[in-house]
């Protein structure tokens, strides 16, 4: 049985499996425009830099007011090192995970020999001509 994970946001919640690398967006997105072309790798790994660095930046932000501003009540909250610090390394992993490569990989391997297929089928139709 899959596990699930509830997402939320402004229209309601929504199941999703907790394997997924996606969230509750993505998932409307794919629902709304269902075109089916994948993206390309570089897609993937600039996401996961781009949150990577966004993630270490607001480590680095609270890490900075927590020093300058010791016990002070902010306006908004502070997100756990904890919690950062595993966010940081969920977005390297993103940035840097061989199955996004590896299926573009497979594609060409398999693009190639159906070419070979396809070129040999034209030359033999040739030769029974």
């Amino acid at each position: 049985m899959v596990k699930n994970r509830i997402e939320k946001d402004l229209i309601g919640s929504r199941n999703i499996p907790d394997s997924a690398l996606y969230g509750i967006h993505a998932l409307r997105a794919k629902e709304n425009f269902p075109d089916q072309t994948a993206f390309p790798i570089e897609w993937y790994e600039a996401v996961g830099i781009v949150k990577q660095a966004c993630y270490e930046t607001c480590l680095a932000y609270y890490r900075a007011i927590k020093i300058k501003y010791p016990g002070k009540k902010f306006p908004f909250r502070i997100i756990s090192d904890e919690i950062l610090s595993v966010l940081v390394e969920k977005a390297k992993e993103i940035s840097e995970d061989d199955k996004f490569r590896g299926k573009e990989e497979l594609q060409k391997v398999i693009d190639e020999y159906n070419n070979k297929i396809k070129n040999l089928v034209e030359k033999k139709k040739q030769e029974l001509a």
